[in-house]
Order: C-alpha cells, then structure tokens, then sequence
C-alpha cells in the first residue's frame, strides 16, 4: 500500500478513520481505481475499501470510453459486499441511479447555484456539461462483491482539458470560482452513498422521485445504443425499475442497459 505522504491532497487520517470504512487504499497514480479494487475485492480485502488516487492514467468509463482526469480531479472506487446493502435482487439495478443521485446531492451540498443534473442512468452534469461518471462492476468473488468507479471533475480546470473533451465537459471549481476541498467532498459522497443505497433498499419510491427531478434527458429527442441496435425517441424519464422509457414512431420501449449516444442540445 501507498500513502500519500505531505504531498497527498486529501486528509488521509481521517479517511482511514471513517467508521464505514474497513480500509483506505492510496496512490499519487495509478492506471485505474476500478481495476485496483476488483483485484483486492477479489483477493477477499475488508469492505469497505476505499481506492483513491490523486489522479489515474487509463480511467474507464462505461464501454469502451476513457475517462480524462487530472490533478484536482476526485478519483476513486469503493469495493462493498452487495449482500451487505440489504437491497433486495431486484432493486440491485437501482444502485446505478443511486449512485448518481448521491453525487448530484453531494455536489448541491458543497456549491449550491449550479443546475445539477443526471444523464441516464448515472453521469452527472453541471449547467448541462459532464462533470462526473460512474462505472459499476462486479468482482469474482464470493460474496459476489460490487466495485464502484467515480470521477468528478472538482478541482481539474477544463482550461487544462484535451481538445476534444473541453467544449464537453465542466468541472466545480470552473463554475463556483474557487477550490473545493477534496476531502470534505469525498466524505460527503461516501456519506451519501451510505443514504442513497439505505434508502432504495426500503423506500425506492422516493429515490426515483429525486431522481426524476434532475434528469436531463426527459423531454429531449435521444438515440440509445443496446446490443448493437440503435433506438430512437423521445425520453419520457425513467419508470420504477429505474429503466429509461422511450417513446419512439412506433410506441414506447423502456430499456434497462444501453448507451445513450445522442440527447439533443448535448454535447456527446
């Protein structure tokens, strides 16, 4: 294990010292947060364990997609077993939307103003620019236990951005105008995290509720991308399982994976 020593920009003690955390695992940099955890996930480390990093070289996204991040940005996975969420099969979809749920309130928190808002089923977006992501993956372990990958954009200036990614993405600190303190953030998200997955375990309805307060796509005409074929329409939210629902020329469909590759008036 690392540690971040003086240079570290996160209060690593009091991380260490969170009660819902069995472990606290840190880099300056690493290729990728998810692919550490899911290599101690399924090396039977404590879960809760907390995978941060200053910044990562090969950040995944979902698919195929990399995710960009620099110095300043909030990188990090928690590996959990899934039985100790107490969240019943069925609603396991749901941890997705949760996540992203807690990251928007999170952010709401820290700098109130800005629109925050959710792209289906977990991005997070500031006045309709992505700031933050979410990839969910399963370790092979038994208990089978969850990975969950995080970016935001906090202290990263998208002045610094490649190209390609600036005129797409946003990040907190480009917004409010000043810099955020890291951990202050990471342990809000943490406890949030803790609240959104407590809360779809007991009363899912109300998560959804939120949830469909700050979607971004409801309304706009999107193109969603699943098994290699292309669906059209216009987003009418999302239902009770969580699936986004898609009214297209010939009727509605509701999807529960997918990728949405085109929301009109977004930059993809």
């Amino acid at each position: 294990m690392e540690t971040g020593g003086n240079g570290s920009p996160f209060d690593l003690d009091r991380l260490r010292s969170h009660p819902w955390l069995a472990d606290v695992v840190y880099h300056d940099r690493i290729e990728s947060t998810n692919d550490t955890a899911l290599r101690l996930a399924s090396a039977h480390a404590r879960v809760p364990l907390l995978v941060l990093a200053r910044s990562q070289s090969a950040g995944r996204g979902r698919g195929d997609h990399r995710w960009w991040s620099s110095d300043g940005a909030l990188t990090f996975s928690i590996a959990i077993d899934a039985a100790s969420l107490d969240i019943p099969p069925d609603r396991l979809p749901l941890v997705s939307l949760a996540t992203g749920l807690a990251l928007a309130r999170s952010l709401e928190n820290g700098a109130s103003g800005p629109s925050y808002r959710l792209k289906w089923p977990n991005d997070v977006y500031i006045n309709e620019r992505k700031a933050g992501g979410v990839l969910i993956e399963t370790a092979p372990s038994r208990p089978p236990r969850l990975v969950i990958g995080i970016g935001l954009n906090v202290n990263n200036t998208m002045r610094d951005a490649p190209p390609e990614i600036a005129p797409r993405a946003i990040s907190l600190t480009d917004v409010v105008g000043t810099t955020v303190p890291l951990t202050d953030l990471l342990v809000d998200v943490i406890e949030g995290l803790r609240r959104e997955y407590a809360a779809i375990a007991v009363r899912p309805a109300e998560s959804l509720a939120a949830w469909r307060d700050r979607c971004l796509l409801t309304g706009r005409d999107v193109e969603l991308v699943v098994g290699g074929r292309a669906v059209q329409g216009v987003c009418r939210g999302i239902d009770e399982r969580g699936a986004i629902r898609i009214a297209t020329a010939s009727g509605e469909v509701t999807l529960v994976t997918g990728e949405v590759r085109r929301a009109s008036g977004i930059l993809e």
